[in-house]
């Protein structure tokens, strides 16, 4: 049962909250070269991985076939666990010879362990939000005499104001 009798008395404080929240995404980078009519060749992890870039290079020629690769290998947002790249189709990939007579190179960058965390703070208000400004401590040191803690009051937050002689601090 609720007890009314107290209701002149009460002394709301207002509590002002905010969330932040920070988002870290971390992952690795592998980068892997394959000489031109060497077999094939496999790339695999255990937790999958993502293609990120892949380039064929000659000496003086080179191609992105990024998004060739990732059709072929039918990436989505999903990770791949394994992958083979038939050295003897670099022709194939690049849709053509992209420098005669020369042996190229591909080199394909893929990401893995990938990890997202997030990290969420509440900062509550509730009394003294006071914002203060700090001067260079080098200078007050030569132009005063007394002691200086380097801050001082610009404002107080509304509220500060508004709770001023109300709340409690606890």
């Amino acid at each position: 049962m609720c007890d009314f009798d107290y209701l002149d008395h009460l002394q709301p404080c207002l509590v002002e909250d905010t969330n932040c929240i920070r988002s870290v995404q971390s992952y690795a980078i592998n980068k892997k070269q394959i000489l031109q009519s060497t077999g094939e060749h496999v790339i695999t992890h255990a937790d999958g991985f993502f293609i990120k870039k892949v380039v064929v290079s000659g000496i003086n020629h080179m191609k992105d076939i990024t998004a060739y690769m990732i059709n072929k290998f039918n990436q989505t947002d999903c990770p791949l666990t394994r992958i083979v790249i038939d050295s003897g189709n670099f022709n194939e990939y690049t849709e053509g010879d992209i420098e005669c007579g020369t042996r190229t190179i591909l080199q394909i960058d893929y990401m893995y362990d990938e990890k997202t965390t997030q990290e969420k703070k509440l900062h509550r208000v509730e009394i003294d939000d006071v914002y203060s400004t700090a001067f260079n401590q080098q200078r007050l040191c030569f132009e005063l005499n007394e002691t200086y803690t380097g801050f001082s009051e610009v404002k107080k937050s509304a509220v500060y104001k508004i709770n001023e002689g109300k709340c409690k601090s606890s």
